[in-house]
């Protein structure tokens, strides 16, 4: 009985601390999946401006 009781708290634990991890993981992924999409924003601007100023010259 205790063993069992002793056994479902870790199991609890772990699920848990894998859960916060993958929380972790996946809040970071869109922070950066994020600055990567920002920044592939900036060079499409960049080209277009540059295409726009190339053309009119």
């Amino acid at each position: 009985m205790i063993f069992s009781y002793f056994f479902n708290k870790t199991n609890d634990q772990t699920l848990q601390a894998k859960k916060s991890n993958i929380f972790r993981y996946e809040t970071e992924g869109s922070v950066l999946m994020g600055l990567l999409s920002v920044v592939f924003l900036l060079l499409i601007f960049v080209r277009a401006d540059l295409l726009l100023t190339a053309l009119t010259l």
